[in-house]
């Protein structure tokens, strides 16, 4: 393996460990001192993202979620849920669902961008899609704590009493790291 590679895997390794503990900024200036070296990386130019939408910048997160889009076609739908959600924290809603269906119709196991997905139909009152929408994503991954606390919200919305104790009860659970 080449000096370049195994310096890329470290420096990767290593901004992950940073965004991982929330120090951000470290992780910014880590990545964009070696960003010369590794500029074709993906995972690079991914978490410089990452890190970009950890300070709030989501401006920036998004020119680099585009050049990692644009290098990389393995990751795509993960990407494209990035960049989905850099849109609904600027709060260009529409363009975040039109992101939304571009992720999920790559691949529509992606329990996040159904999360989100369902958070815009729920800002947009369509609180029965919403709840699809968040159904899905808590089918795909359990984990979610997010989707369940959605789902549990929008159960209450729509009178769904049973559901929405299930979901506060995982919910709950997830929180607790039971």
């Amino acid at each position: 393996m080449s000096q370049v590679k195994i310096n890329q895997i470290e420096i990767n390794n290593r901004a992950a460990q940073f965004i991982e503990d929330k120090q951000y900024v470290e992780a910014i200036r880590l990545l964009e001192n070696n960003i010369g070296l590794t500029s074709s990386n993906t995972a690079l130019l991914y978490n410089l993202a990452i890190a970009y939408e950890g300070v709030g910048d989501y401006s920036q997160a998004m020119d680099f979620l585009k050049k990692a889009l644009d290098s990389e076609k393995e990751k795509k739908a993960e990407i494209l849920g990035e960049m989905a959600y850099c849109l609904f924290k600027q709060e260009n809603y529409d363009e975040a669902m039109d992101m939304c269906e571009s992720a999920l119709s790559v691949d529509a196991a992606c329990s996040r961008v159904w999360n989100l997905k369902g958070v815009l139909l729920f800002l947009g009152k369509s609180y029965e899609q919403a709840y699809e929408c968040f159904e899905k994503s808590v089918e795909i991954d359990s984990s979610c704590a997010d989707a369940w606390f959605n789902l549990a919200d929008t159960c209450e919305l729509l009178g769904k009493k049973e559901r929405e104790k299930q979901a506060r009860a995982m919910y709950d659970k997830l929180i607790k790291g039971e």
